[in-house]
């Protein structure tokens, strides 16, 4: 069994150390400087990685503002559960669109503190990073530092803790250096010390000395085979799949959006791994086999689980048992939230194809009669509709037809799902044919600037040159 509870803590310690550096940082920034902290992931053109940004204003005020799904790329859109978190954590609301006239708001989540307050600041920035994006590990950020404090190293480097008998590591590795190991236990020493340098933190081992990461909720076991030169990434992703057939077909469209990955269907269990050469070993193989994994692991939500009519066992309770490189037994994982409100959940489990079998009354007695619950699940099948034709149209450009097709499929099963939505919102809330639905109210505008012409962060360049069109608003 794989103790987790020293591992979370030793990533908590490593956040915490982050806040304080992060706080001091916001505390020593001047007059139109600027910071801003990007999630390490390629950007492509369908918009951008999460990311918070900072700058100083006025002499003793912190602009910060927390991207918005107005330049989110469509895998990272925010759910209405993730942006009503954010509100709670202290963010206002958009106020504008990036292409509308600037006003006293943002085009982002944002809020306007005087600098004596980065201390919350910083704790409401670390909080939005782990709770709402899933930021593993500070060492996932890329700061961008603009002005008097360029050249700060913010992310620092972590003290190795060895409390718990993990050996630091004893020299820096050279990634793109190969490494011919003498035995397995060489072999478990380098892939230690390889996640130790790319994370920035000794990592956990379990009673074979094989590494185990957590990314987001998602166990990852990095295993050196007792008995060939091979590394594998080992990912258990889903249990109590139901429908073979169905799911080797979905294995199929998974492999060829996923090419580097492998899916493999064990009786009831859906697996994921990626091999990597033990002999000889280089570092930045291994490195980047966890880029692809951490890419791939958001895509694991609800509708990903109700495609193969199965369950995620990162929606599990049950301890963690590391497996074994040759022959992996099925392993539970630990807690987390459904990233989909019950009622959606159990929609997609009902009819995970949006094949339209329930009717318009049993969506409404799932959804339990609730208007507004009804018109949240609205907003987030109708992202998700977008989402997936603008992925769609991406692979069209790039010439993946048959990705194109896939995404097609995603994007009509999420159509389907919001018009029976819709048909249900009229049962609940149109009990009389005669009777509208009545309009949204326009959440309040923060009055945050004396001048309304005061330039933001989004707005056109000014005597401010910012990096790119994250913080001008710009296309």
């Amino acid at each position: 069994m794989f103790d987790f509870d020293s591992f979370d803590h030793a990533i908590d310690r490593s956040w915490t150390r982050f806040q304080s550096r992060l706080a001091d940082h916001l505390s020593a920034m001047r007059n139109d400087d600027i910071l801003i902290l990007d999630w390490i992931e390629e950007t492509t053109v369908d918009g951008f990685t999460p990311w918070v940004q900072f700058l100083v204003w006025d002499d003793e005020y912190v602009r910060s503002e927390v991207s918005s799904n107005a330049y989110l790329a469509p895998r990272h859109v925010l759910s209405p559960e993730s942006e009503d978190r954010l509100c709670a954590l202290g963010w206002e609301r958009p106020t504008r669109l990036p292409d509308e006239e600037p006003d006293e708001g943002s085009p982002a989540f944002f809020v306007d503190k005087e600098q004596r307050w980065a201390d919350q600041l910083a704790a409401m920035t670390v909080t939005t990073l782990r709770e709402v994006w899933s930021v593993p590990h500070p060492s996932f950020l890329n700061p961008e530092i603009i002005g008097t404090l360029e050249g700060t190293d913010l992310l620092g480097a972590d003290t190795p803790d060895t409390s718990d008998g993990a050996r630091p590591a004893s020299s820096t590795l050279d990634e793109t250096a190969a490494v011919a190991p003498r035995d397995p236990s060489e072999l478990r020493e380098l892939i230690s010390r390889t996640v130790d340098q790319a994370l920035g933190f000794v990592p956990q081992l379990d009673d074979d000395g094989d590494v185990v990461l957590t990314l987001g909720s998602q166990p990852v076991f990095v295993i050196a085979h007792p008995d060939k030169p091979l590394v594998r990434l080992w990912i258990p992703l889903l249990h109590a799949v139901a429908g073979r057939t169905r799911a080797a077909e979905n294995i199929c469209d998974l492999t060829k959006q996923w090419p580097d990955i492998r899916f493999t269907l064990d009786e009831d269990r859906l697996n994921a791994s990626i091999d990597i050469s033990g002999n000889p070993f280089v570092p930045r193989h291994l490195v980047d086999a966890i880029d692809v994994i951490g890419k791939f692991l958001p895509t694991v939500d609800a509708r990903f689980a109700a495609r193969f009519d199965g369950s995620r066992f990162a929606d599990d309770d049950s301890g963690v048992e590391s497996p074994d490189a040759e022959n992996p037994d099925p392993i539970d994982s630990v807690d987390t939230d459904d990233d989909l409100p019950a009622a959606l959940l159990t929609l997609l489990h009902l009819d995970p194809h949006g094949a339209g079998v329930l009717s318009a009354e049993e969506v409404a007695e799932v959804c339990g009669h609730d208007r507004d619950a009804l018109l949240d699940y609205l907003r987030t099948t109708s992202e998700q509709e977008i989402s997936w034709r603008e992925s769609a149209e991406q692979a069209r450009a790039d010439g993946d037809s048959e990705e194109a097709d896939v995404c097609d499929h995603e994007a009509r099963a999420w159509a389907q799902t919001h018009e029976a939505l819709r048909s249900a919102l009229r049962v609940v809330a149109l009990p009389d044919p005669g009777r509208p639905i009545p309009h949204a109210i326009k959440p309040r505008q923060m009055e945050l600037f004396g001048n309304p012409t005061e330039p933001t962060l989004f707005d056109e360049a000014t005597a401010i040159e910012l990096p790119d069109h994250r913080a001008t608003g710009s296309e």
